[in-house]
């Protein structure tokens, strides 16, 4: 298992950066616009980089064997990512998420022989990790990644993408992602902070449920972002702004973003999309960089990339 864990090294990371050419010159951009897209990644996400470094970690250490049960609860990305990595190294796992993900992801999940559990929508992320909780109590050899809490997260970034992040884009200016677990915020601007101070750190949340700007959290209809608590492993003292983007209007910036630069990403891709072009208004002759998570077909059925689509 140790053997076949490391094979996946080389189908993670290093995904591709690109300025965003069409939508600068749509919206008439004052600063740079830049994208890291993430859905060439191994399952199609960027969950992938932390899962494979968690579970590589544990593997190394024996806790993890082929007896094993990987628990996690998750809004889909991360589920996605360990089903994936499950099936390959042949364990078995299970995925507890909110009813409200899309049914891509639970097929998804499913064709990778994952079992699924769903909890309800009111309860949110905090409904899915009670649950585990519930699951950890049951299983004796079981492995549970706790991605909200566990600082391994936050390392896959500080060691993967936010030094490839620097390497390809020395001049930047400005660093936008959107918030789930915090992991890849905290991770990638840990490392580029140290690297620049002046590098300006941008978290993007749901309106709906913007509990970093101290509101009260609220189902809301962007998967990945906005877990509805302020996750142990996220460090605000990185966060140089919130930006919060009602959920109609992130699916609107991830039509735009399909229809301007053909790039078919998920909804949390359109909320950061959203700030970054805001950002990009406000300030001129800026390096403003991107992080688009996911790959959009786990989002069909939500209609955003249908023909004639619109939100006014």
């Amino acid at each position: 298992m140790k053997n076949k864990i490391l094979e996946l090294s080389k189908y993670i990371g290093n995904t591709k950066i690109i300025k965003a050419n069409n939508l600068m010159k749509k919206y008439n951009l004052k600063s740079n616009l830049y994208l890291k897209i993430e859905s060439s990644n191994y399952s199609g996400s960027i969950k992938d980089r932390l899962v494979y470094y968690i579970i590589k970690d544990a593997i190394e250490k024996d806790i993890i064997n082929k007896n094993t049960i990987i628990l996690e609860a998750t809004s889909g990305n991360t589920g996605i990512s360990i089903a994936a990595i499950s099936n390959y190294l042949g364990i078995k796992c299970i995925i507890v998420m909110p009813e409200t993900v899309s049914i891509e992801r639970i097929k998804i999940l499913e064709n990778y022989n994952a079992e699924v559990i769903l909890t309800t929508s009111e309860e949110g992320m905090s409904g899915s990790i009670k649950k585990v909780e519930e699951l950890e109590r049951l299983y004796d050899n079981h492995f549970t990644l706790d991605q909200f809490n566990n600082p391994l997260g936050v390392l896959a970034h500080y060691y993967m993408t936010g030094p490839e992040i620097y390497k390809n884009l020395k001049t930047l200016d400005i660093f936008v992602c959107g918030i789930g677990t915090g992991t890849t915020f905290t991770g990638c601007c840990k490392y580029l902070k140290e690297k620049n101070k002046d590098i300006y750190c941008v978290g993007v949340e749901p309106f709906e449920s913007n509990v970093l700007k101290g509101n009260n959290k609220s189902s809301h209809l962007i998967e990945g972002i906005g877990a509805g608590f302020i996750p142990k492993v996220l460090d605000i003292s990185l966060l140089d702004e919130v930006i919060d983007i009602k959920s109609l209007d992130a699916y609107k910036y991830t039509n735009i973003l399909y229809k301007e630069e053909n790039l078919k990403c998920g909804i949390s891709s359109g909320a950061a999309l959203f700030a970054g072009i805001n950002l990009c208004k406000k300030y001129t002759d800026k390096n403003i960089l991107v992080i688009l998570p996911d790959d959009g077909n786990r989002y069909i059925s939500k209609g955003v990339f249908d023909e004639g689509f619109k939100i006014n």
